[in-house]
């Protein structure tokens, strides 16, 4: 009786008990290599909209400050990593960068407007030379690649303040219609097969 008991408690695992847990194994492995990167991919997505609002609530505090204008193509700096300091700079037609018209120079800044106001960033680096000022929408895409701004506009990796401009209908791109107190803020979220352009009005 001793020895049948011996037998049957020396006895291994099947073969169909080892499969089964291979299988599960396997399954959970599965289930957290897709779920990981989908997670990681939202807290990026998540902190880029976060970055983009507080820039176009500093430019929207920026204009309220002062009468209504808002902060010139050339008037940004970076102070350091973690804030995107917005300004006016110049005054007039001859205060306009390339592509900014004399109309928009002449009513958004004057040698007055000293004020300035910060956007504390988070996915964004304020000194990586990644935001980029127009006044014109030339066609916006949303692209991942690492490519010249000119070129890209709008990248995962950038930022593009579009000035004297709002947001379209459906807030994935600029309107068409101009408006000298407003500025769209376009930034890209990463998805799962590339880049979906976003656009968030001050």
């Amino acid at each position: 009786m001793f020895s049948k008991l011996k037998r049957s408690e020396s006895k291994g695992f099947t073969i169909i008990e080892v499969m089964i847990v291979l299988a599960i194994a396997g399954l959970i492995m599965l289930i957290v290599f897709l779920a990981v990167p989908a997670l990681q991919r939202t807290a990026r997505n998540t902190q880029r909209k976060s970055d983009a609002s507080a820039v176009a609530s500093a430019i929207a505090n920026f204009t309220s400050d002062n009468g209504g204008a808002l902060p010139t193509a050339d008037g940004y700096i970076n102070t350091d990593t973690t804030t995107l300091i917005l300004y006016c700079k110049g005054g007039g037609p001859t205060g306009a960068t390339a592509g900014q018209s004399a109309t928009y120079a002449s009513s958004a800044c004057t040698t007055t407007n000293t004020n300035s106001e910060s956007a504390k960033q988070g996915y964004y680096q304020a000194n990586s030379g990644k935001y980029f000022f127009d006044t014109v929408d030339t066609g916006y895409t949303a692209n991942t690649s690492a490519t010249t701004a000119t070129a890209l506009k709008v990248n995962t990796e950038s930022m593009t303040i579009v000035l004297g401009y709002g947001c379209n209908s459906t807030n994935s791109g600029v309107n068409t219609v101009s408006s000298l107190r407003t500025a769209a803020v376009l930034y890209a979220t990463e998805t799962s097969s590339g880049a979906s352009l976003q656009c968030i009005e001050q």
